[in-house]
């Protein structure tokens, strides 16, 4: 089954990101959809109801990870040792704050609280998942 990443599509940094994981990416295990995009705001309603906030998510079958679990998720899928991850995970926030100031787009991430920015995927958001891999 397909995974999605949702990102910024305006975003210099993430669209630099977005393909070093296409190129990294040998199984063809995502799918890249820009965070204003109809799919991704409908699967992103279909989790969370309410607007999400603007930051960068991975979605497999059964969770959902943003902010700086999505990068160590990405980091891990695609067979980069684990230091490597969490220094991706590390990273992350510091990147999000510099390319927000750079670009004058604020990212405020207020997501529920978990421990580690992600969540089990609702029925909803599945169902949606599992249409995009048609």
């Amino acid at each position: 089954m397909v995974k999605v990443i949702i990102y910024d599509h305006r975003c210099s940094y993430c669209l630099l990101f977005m393909r070093l994981v296409r190129r990294f990416d040998k199984r063809s295990q995502f799918a890249f959809f820009p965070f204003e995009s109809e799919k991704a705001k409908a699967l992103l309603r279909a989790q969370f109801r309410s607007s999400a906030s603007f930051t960068m998510y991975v979605v497999t079958p059964r969770t959902i990870y943003w902010d700086k679990a999505a990068a160590r998720y990405l980091i891990r899928s695609l067979g980069f040792p684990k230091p490597l991850a969490l220094l991706a995970q590390k990273l992350y926030p510091v990147v999000q704050k510099n390319v927000s100031r750079l670009s004058k787009r604020k990212r405020i991430v207020r997501m529920p609280v978990s421990s580690g920015y992600s969540l089990p995927l609702k029925p909803a958001a599945k169902k949606l998942l599992a249409a995009f891999a048609e």
